[in-house]
């Protein structure tokens, strides 16, 4: 994720962390008022915020393992092709 988004995304889960807090002293945690919005707590947030980043950071890695693997692929043809072998032309217009 880019910087600029990651920041607007934690700026995001903050806000709502401060929403639900705000909510849950508004309502007395339902002596005031009770509503169905009472049952989403605040740990149930932190938990779906956490399995975001751990799949996030999950995919970042398994991108990053694809660059390696593509840079060692054309690090393994450039060798090649300077030991005698022929590298296809790449067409880059």
């Amino acid at each position: 994720m880019e910087a600029c988004d990651w920041q607007v995304y934690e700026d995001s889960v903050e806000l709502q962390l401060f929403f639900i807090q705000q909510r849950d002293d508004l309502c007395r945690r339902g002596e005031v008022l009770l509503t169905p919005a009472l049952n989403y707590t605040r740990q149930q947030f932190t938990s779906s915020i956490e399995d975001q980043r751990r799949e996030q950071t999950s995919r970042e890695q398994q991108r990053d393992e694809d660059e390696r693997k593509k840079h060692a692929a054309t690090a393994a043809a450039v060798v090649k092709a300077s030991h005698g072998y022929r590298v296809p032309a790449t067409d880059h217009t």
